[in-house]
């Protein structure tokens, strides 16, 4: 199913950026802080997804804390092995 709100980026939580400056938001991923905003706006009527830039648990982590639903990552094996050793450290 391609419903619209699958291609909801965070470019588009910057209504004032320049064309210049969409090129740039477009190649960079998206912080915490803006997955946050869009979690929240969404309000739990679609499943935020990040991905992008996520290549340890720390990253990881903080994606998890501000509200996304699912992780889009290369490095899934790495971070699974950065979790599994900060939770034995527990």
């Amino acid at each position: 199913m391609n419903s619209p709100a699958r291609f909801i980026d965070h470019t588009l939580l910057r209504p004032d950026a320049t064309a210049a400056a969409f090129e740039r938001l477009c190649a960079e991923a998206a912080t915490a802080a803006d997955v946050a905003l869009l979690s929240a706006a969404s309000a739990g009527r679609i499943e935020v997804k990040a991905a992008g830039g996520i290549r340890d648990w720390a990253a990881c982590r903080a994606m998890l804390a501000a509200g996304v639903g699912r992780i889009g990552t290369s490095a899934g094996v790495q971070i699974m092995r950065e979790w599994l050793a900060a939770r034995e450290q527990v």
